[in-house]
């Protein structure tokens, strides 16, 4: 009796295993599983939106976050203490130190749910009207599709209700016009892949595009060996490096693993920001049009 109760554990056991090994290998990620959806039903070509007005200077600041959480039930949120953090920013007298516009870069909601992306719009509309006070008229907030956006299938309450309404975007910054000006492409990597359509989508588009870029993405390329905080097919870690070397992106800017992790892939840097929630923290990220040159900073709320 012993010997059998000990095989039926092994089974599990063995079950158990099993299931987690296709997990970490899976390309789709776990959230596939939550969400019955594949990549491809959202992203199959790149939506481009109008070029973002950054003034005249040929320098200028954009402000990143990632994983803000809203609906996380956390009870030490302070989203006020950022507020106000932001006020100090757009009074600078630098002008090329002035956030012109915002990105997050995913997990803005914690389940998917309407009231936590009528949460999220109140908090960036309360961001947006300051910077329009101080004079940045044409301030926006970009978004990226996160996994925990997804929970309980809330694609269906992001594409109504969070700015572009898409997944897979790009848009234009012209400092000034004697420079080219930097693209900027943002990734739906929210089920741990971008799934096949818009690997190739993406890969054409960078080629064919001469400006230097910055890359938007949830997953991480690489974070620290740990494969499920990043994304997980190698095979689609090896042709976006390589899409990524070859096409002059200088920065990557990741979210997801709620940590600080900066790799210097010769060619471009990969950025995990830390969790705006958990660590109270976001990036700032300085771009010199003339030089090509992108200089970022972690600056902690509290």
């Amino acid at each position: 009796r012993k010997f059998k109760v000990g095989v039926f554990i092994l089974k599990k056991f063995s079950v158990l295993i099993l299931s987690s090994l296709i997990f970490l290998s899976c390309n789709l990620g776990a959230y596939w599983f939550v969400t019955g959806e594949y990549p491809d039903d959202r992203s199959q070509t790149i939506q481009v939106l109008p070029d973002q007005n950054v003034s005249s200077n040929k320098k200028y600041t954009v402000l990143v976050m990632t994983d803000i959480h809203f609906g996380s039930g956390r009870r030490d949120r302070n989203d006020e203490a950022f507020i106000e953090d932001f006020k100090k920013l757009v009074s600078d007298s630098d002008e090329t130190q002035l956030p012109r516009f915002m990105i997050c870069l995913g997990d803005a909601l914690d389940g998917g749910h309407q009231e936590e992306a009528d949460n999220y719009n109140s908090f960036i509309e309360k961001v947006r009207q300051i910077a329009v006070n101080a004079g940045i008229s044409d301030f926006k907030t970009y978004t990226i599709l996160g996994n925990h956006d997804l929970y309980h299938y809330g694609w269906d309450v992001w594409k109504k209700n969070i700015y572009p309404y898409t997944s897979y975007y790009t848009l234009k910054t012209n400092a000034d016009s004697a420079y080219e000006g930097f693209s900027w492409y943002f990734i739906d990597s929210a089920n741990g892949t971008l799934g096949k359509a818009q690997l190739e989508d993406l890969e054409k588009n960078l080629a064919s595009d001469t400006r230097p870029k910055i890359i938007l993405s949830h997953y991480p390329v690489h974070c620290d060996g740990l494969s499920i905080l990043s994304l997980q097919d190698p095979m689609e870690k090896n042709r976006l490096i390589s899409a990524f070397a070859k096409n002059n992106v200088k920065v990557v800017f990741e979210g997801h693993a709620h940590q600080s992790t900066l790799y210097d892939n010769s060619s471009f840097e990969e950025r995990i920001i830390p969790s705006f929630l958990m660590h109270r923290t976001y990036c700032l990220v300085t771009i010199d049009e003339e030089t090509e040159s992108v200089y970022h900073r972690l600056r902690a709320y509290e």
